[in-house]
C-alpha cells in the first residue's frame, strides 16, 4: 500500500462525508483473515441513481442541493476512485 495515496483516499472520503453527509458519520474497519475493509457511511440525503456514477467523473459536481454552498472542484472522488 502506498501510504501517501492511501491517506489521501481516506481523507477525501471523510471530507465528502463531512461536507455532504449530515450529522452522523460512521467509520468501520472490518478484518477478514488478512484482508481489511474500511466502510465510511453517513446519514446525509441520498443521491438519486443518475448521480451515483457521475460523482466519480473528473470535475463533476451534483447541480443541486448544497454542493454549490461547499467549495470544491469535483476531483476528490475521481482521484479516490483512481487510487483505489
Amino acid at each position: 500500500v502506498d501510504a501517501f495515496h492511501f491517506e489521501n483516499a481516506i481523507n477525501n472520503l471523510l471530507d465528502n462525508a463531512v461536507k455532504y453527509g449530515g450529522q452522523h458519520i460512521n467509520i468501520q474497519l472490518i478484518q477478514d483473515n488478512d484482508t481489511f475493509t474500511i466502510e465510511i457511511s453517513d446519514n446525509g440525503q441520498s443521491l438519486s441513481k443518475k448521480y451515483k456514477d457521475l460523482i466519480f467523473e473528473k470535475f463533476y459536481r451534483v447541480p443541486k442541493g448544497n454542493t454549490h454552498d461547499v467549495k470544491g472542484f469535483g476531483i476528490g472522488l475521481y482521484y479516490t476512485k483512481t487510487i483505489v
